[in-house]
């Protein structure tokens, strides 16, 4: 009896083996390892990283930051800013942009082309007088004289051979700047430079700069001379060459004695320094 239940046994458990690999598909291994490993995975993730991180960061931030920052003006580097610093004493005698002591670039002259210097720089002698009789050997420091004493005149006496760029204080007075028949050019922040047409024996006419357009319409037979408006002039936004002519005005919100018909722009300037007279040397 033992013999043949423990033969039934082994014979019993022989059909359960059987059955269990009869039910196992053949290719099981092979669809599991297609499906899961070489279809999904694979291709998504190696794509979509590579390209967008790569491109936006190196083209966008190269633009912006090395161009703007160059081109914005410091305030003494416009005629039309007041001048930071503006005496002597509060520069250092030996800082290499003292412009006291050294020429100091600040833009071009009207004509585009002349270099324009700083106007505080010190010549070293008595380049002009203003008209109490005070001399000065830097010409935007007659200037600033002028503002201290409530406004005034500048002349001349000598040569510059060198353009200058010269603040005028917006404060409702009356400055001048005569430069007649000198080898100088100036460029101011705002006003009028009066030509009188008329060139001496050299072949030089003589300028005169005004603050107060009315000031200069006041002055009778001017009638067919010119003068270079700025900028700041009640009814003449456009800077340029302006021929005066001798007919009233009857426009009822300026009352200017004259006509004024603009005839070319700043760049017309013809600009002293460019050659028409230069002193002996």
């Amino acid at each position: 009896m033992k013999v043949k239940q423990i033969f039934a046994i082994l014979l019993t458990l022989c059909l359960m083996l059987t059955s269990l690999v009869a039910c196992v598909p053949e290719d099981a291994d092979e669809t599991t390892v297609e499906v899961l490993a070489t279809d999904a995975p694979t291709e998504a993730p190696t794509e979509a990283p590579t390209e967008a991180p790569t491109e936006a960061p190196t083209e966008v931030p190269t633009e912006g930051i090395t161009e703007a920052p160059t081109e914005a003006p410091t305030e003494d580097d416009t005629p039309s800013a007041e001048p930071t610093k503006k005496y002597r004493e509060d520069w250092d005698d030996d800082d290499p942009n003292n412009p006291f002591y050294n020429l100091i670039p600040v833009g071009k002259s009207y004509d585009g082309k002349t270099t324009a210097y700083d106007g505080r720089y010190d010549f070293g002698y008595a380049i002009c007088q203003t008209n109490d009789g005070e001399y000065f050997y830097s010409v935007q420091e007659a200037i600033y004289h002028l503002e201290d004493i409530g406004g005034g005149s500048v002349h001349m006496r000598e040569h510059t051979d060198i353009c200058l760029s010269i603040w005028i204080p917006q404060d409702f007075c009356d400055y001048r700047l005569y430069f007649e028949f000198k080898n100088v050019d100036f460029i101011f922040n705002y006003g009028n430079i009066y030509d009188d047409s008329t060139p001496n024996a050299e072949g030089i006419n003589g300028y005169a700069y005004y603050a107060d357009l009315y000031m200069l319409d006041a002055i009778s037979n001017l009638g067919d001379t010119y003068i270079w408006m700025i900028g700041g002039n009640e009814g003449f936004d456009e800077p340029g060459r302006y021929l005066m002519i001798d007919e009233y005005n009857d426009d009822p919100d300026y009352f200017y004695m004259y006509q004024y018909v603009l005839e070319s722009n700043l760049e017309a300037w013809p600009g002293l320094p460019l050659g028409e007279y230069l002193p002996d040397t």
